[in-house]
């Protein structure tokens, strides 16, 4: 193992104990500290991060309830920040998604992104309707915007349609030139809606400051150009496992 990845070990391993406290009832702190630990060694930029940098994105990862790298919730993104190369968490649009439905308040919330030749009818007023209908059987064109639906644990459903020009100006505002957004339109399309919709949201007053936590973070990740990521490599070293009790450590392929 390269001494940077002992260092972010050690990091990690020190501060399991504020990472446990800030995780979720439903997160293991072993599980999370080496799937940090697999991300951080399949990204040669992050290991030039500094381990403080690289802790202090997983406690925000470990506070939004988020394991990074895993099922598009967040990553762990290298930026260069006045020539010192610094990590942070950039959460994923699935996250909006989960913590709408942590709060009890919404039972489902989806998006999607609508194409030029897709079927499409949108209605406001005091019978809203949306009607899409992806072509699946041909070239769907560009994309013309996208939607989020939630539907509320009282019966209601709320809707929020973003054409691509305000996409676009979200995009403009923040992290212009991400290879995200080069990658990733789509999904990136999807949580710029989602955002938006969460304004919406009837969340009571614990879930409103976690909803306002998680856009902050999104906020300040959008702000600051990330380092251009080589693609990552296959993971050619065995990564430090650690379950719950530490006498049970153990090293797994």
């Amino acid at each position: 193992m390269s001494t940077a990845m002992v260092s972010h070990q050690q990091a990690l391993v020190e501060g399991r104990g504020l990472l446990e406290a800030a995780l979720p009832s439903n997160i293991n702190v072993g599980d999370f500290v080496r799937l940090a630990l697999t991300e951080i060694q399949r990204t040669p930029a992050l290991q030039e991060c500094s381990p403080d940098s690289v802790f202090l994105a997983c406690m925000e990862a470990a506070r939004l309830g988020a394991v990074p790298g895993t099922l598009g919730h967040g990553w762990l993104i290298p930026r260069n920040i006045k020539g010192r190369m610094t990590c942070n968490f950039h959460p994923g649009y699935r996250l909006f998604v989960d913590l709408a439905r942590r709060s009890g308040e919404v039972s489902s919330v989806e998006a999607h992104v609508v194409y030029e030749h897709d079927e499409f009818d949108l209605a406001y007023g005091t019978e809203p309707r949306l009607v899409h209908k992806p072509n699946l059987t041909a070239d769907p064109g560009e994309a013309v915007g996208a939607y989020a639906v939630a539907h509320l644990k009282t019966g209601g459903v709320q809707v929020e349609f973003m054409p691509v020009r305000e996409i676009e100006k979200a995009r403009a505002a923040g992290m212009n030139k991400s290879p995200a957004w080069a990658n990733w339109w789509s999904e990136m399309a999807k949580k710029v809606v989602l955002k938006r919709a969460s304004k919406l949201w009837p969340l009571a007053v614990e879930d409103q400051r976690a909803l306002d936590s998680l856009v902050r973070v999104d906020t300040d990740a959008e702000v600051v150009e990330p380092v251009a990521l080589a693609e990552a490599k296959p993971l050619t070293e065995r990564v430090q496992t650690f379950t719950d009790d530490p006498a049970d450590d153990q090293v797994r392929a």
